[in-house]
C-alpha cells in the first residue's frame, strides 16, 4: 500500500510542475552562428578576425558569445525613416 501511494503522491507532483524552461545559451557553436546570421564559416571567420564577436576555442571547436552577435546588430543597426505626411 505504501508502494501505490508513492506512485500516487509522484503523479500528483508530475502533473502540477511546470516544465522548467531551458536555460538560454550564453554561447552558441559555429553552426549555430552561421545559421543564426544565415553566413558562411568564412564569414563568421572574417568576424573574429576583425573582433566583431566574442569567441572562444575549446577543444579545438569554436564558440561565439550570443550577446556579442546582439551587440553587433545593435552598433549597426540603421534606424528606421519616419514616413513623412502626404
Amino acid at each position: 500500500m505504501a508502494t501505490s501511494n508513492t506512485v500516487k503522491c509522484k503523479n500528483a507532483i508530475a502533473r502540477k510542475t511546470m516544465p522548467i524552461r531551458e536555460l538560454e545559451k550564453l554561447w552558441i557553436t559555429t553552426d549555430e552562428a552561421c545559421t543564426l546570421l544565415n553566413c558562411t564559416r568564412n564569414f563568421l571567420e572574417d568576424l573574429r578576425d576583425e573582433a566583431e564577436v566574442a569567441w572562444a576555442k575549446i577543444g579545438g571547436k569554436c564558440y561565439y558569445e550570443y550577446a556579442s552577435i546582439n551587440r553587433m546588430f545593435e552598433r549597426n543597426r540603421v534606424p528606421a525613416k519616419a514616413k513623412a505626411n502626404a
